[in-house]
């Protein structure tokens, strides 16, 4: 099987598609729905981005204080 690489805004889409069409929600106003989505999913991998980055400088404060 062939992998096929997307970019955030497509796999985005892909979920949306799957979560919409899976519920029965399909209807007019999906494209407001799946902008709102979209940025809601991009403002929670920013986020977790950061918690991850924050997690690691902690993570090395405590080293240092440990080895000194």
């Amino acid at each position: 099987m062939s992998e096929i690489k997307l970019n955030l805004l497509n796999r985005l889409h892909l979920i949306w598609e799957i979560i919409t069409t899976r519920s029965g929600h399909k209807h007019s106003s999906s494209s407001k729905q799946l902008s709102t989505f979209q940025q809601g999913y991009s403002a929670g991998v920013e986020d977790e981005r950061y918690n991850t980055k924050e997690l690691k400088r902690q993570l090395e404060e405590a080293r240092e204080i440990i080895d000194n």
